[in-house]
């Protein structure tokens, strides 16, 4: 039996569901960057450079998705500093220990650096997001980019909509480069109970949740909602729920009842409140790769209004699980509000069609999203 190593930086949530796939075949083991504090699982509190995944309380919430005497969490040390150097070293040293015959990692920046310079003939990279998103191109990332291809044999993406240009653009051959997709989430659901929304409700309740980002559109999202306030109806929920810097200026939106934003970190039992509350999920971002959001939303049923942007339109099956706009279209996401308003059932048909196909075994499940981490990794010598 094959031997993986896990590096991961990012993902907690669906990396357990891959991982639980991949043990039916492999002998997994799970190397995770976390820092002390919240995070979807629970609290986490850290006292070592490496911890094992059994002394931590929270991760019992995931012992049925990944094997926790094979699960090392590792302290995030911010910043370029000797304590960070030290972590590099101790991560390379339990790789050496395992040897494996590859190594997964969803490493961004330049974690793990030493460990995929030594097997960087094992390495397959899964690559979330291709291309930086608006905003977020610095120079440094673009250098850490392709640093972290040239140091990878396979790839794995999440989306077909970015393959082709992701390939000519690093100059890689057709055959190392693999696609997946991402199925719903399934430790929210651990966290709350699951329900569908009949969308019968007087007030339309509308959710953007996230990382707060120019790339988001949160302003095209606000403004449509003061056209639909101001030109068709007053009953209306608005939440924007997340950390960050808006790049415009919200006070025009704090005046309106119906706008509610909530910036701050978000954690799990209370994004399974809001999304269990709500109508609609919002993505009206300018660009994009694929979302966890709108995973997330599927976790629970919850039908998606998103922007025809980068891996979207396939997560939402090209209209069958949610509606689709134009970026940067205030009228069409209003619009696309009053249609939903009028039109109620369509979310229980939306909401169905996410559960035909996301449940387990069907098209858009983990079982059929793994099978090209299978064949990544079964064509690595």
């Amino acid at each position: 039996m094959k031997k993986i190593v896990f590096l991961s930086v990012m993902g907690l949530d669906v990396n357990v569901s891959i991982i639980k796939r991949l043990r039916e075949r492999y002998d997994v083991y799970y190397i995770s960057l976390m820092a002390n504090g919240k995070s979807c699982i629970g609290d986490v509190e850290l006292h070592k450079n490496i911890s094992e995944a059994t002394e931590i309380p929270a991760y019992k919430l995931v012992s049925e998705f990944i094997d926790l005497s094979k699960t090392f969490v590792v302290r995030h040390a911010k910043g370029v500093s000797l304590d960070k150097l030290k972590i590099e070293f101790s991560v390379l040293k339990k790789v050496m220990s395992i040897n494996p015959d590859c190594i997964l990692t969803d490493t961004v920046q330049l974690y793990y650096l030493l460990s995929r310079v030594l097997y960087r003939k094992r390495v397959i990279s899964i690559i979330h997001d291709p291309f930086p998103h608006s905003g977020e191109a610095t120079f440094l990332r673009k250098i850490g980019d392709r640093l972290l291809v040239k140091l990878g044999a396979r790839y794995i993406l999440f989306n077909e909509n970015q393959r082709e240009r992701f390939i000519r653009f690093y100059k890689l051959n057709q055959c190392d480069v693999f696609n997946s997709f991402l199925s719903a989430n399934e430790i929210l659901p651990l966290l709350k109970p699951t329900g569908i929304l009949e969308g019968n409700s007087k007030k339309l309740k509308v959710l953007f949740w996230g990382r707060i980002s120019p790339y988001k559109g949160i302003y095209y999202l606000l403004e449509a909602v003061i056209k639909y306030i101001n030109e068709y109806d007053e009953n209306i929920d608005v939440i924007i729920a997340g950390r960050g810097n808006f790049d415009f200026d919200r006070s025009k939106y704090d005046v309106y009842p119906q706008i509610h934003i909530d910036n701050n970190y978000l954690d799990s039992p209370r994004l399974a409140s809001y999304l269990k509350g709500c109508d609609i999920v919002v993505c009206p971002y300018t660009d994009a790769t694929q979302s966890g959001v709108v995973m997330m939303a599927y976790s629970l049923r919850k039908p998606v209004l998103a922007t025809n942007v980068g891996g979207l339109p396939e997560m939402l099956d090209f209209g069958n699980l949610g509606l689709l706009v134009s970026p940067r279209n205030i009228d069409e996401l209003y619009k696309a509000l009053v249609y939903i308003k009028e039109n109620p059932n369509i979310l229980t048909t939306f909401s169905k069609e996410i559960e035909k196909q996301y449940s387990k075994g069907a098209s858009k499940s983990w079982e059929v999203s793994v099978k090209a981490f299978y064949k990544a990794i079964d064509t690595l010598k």
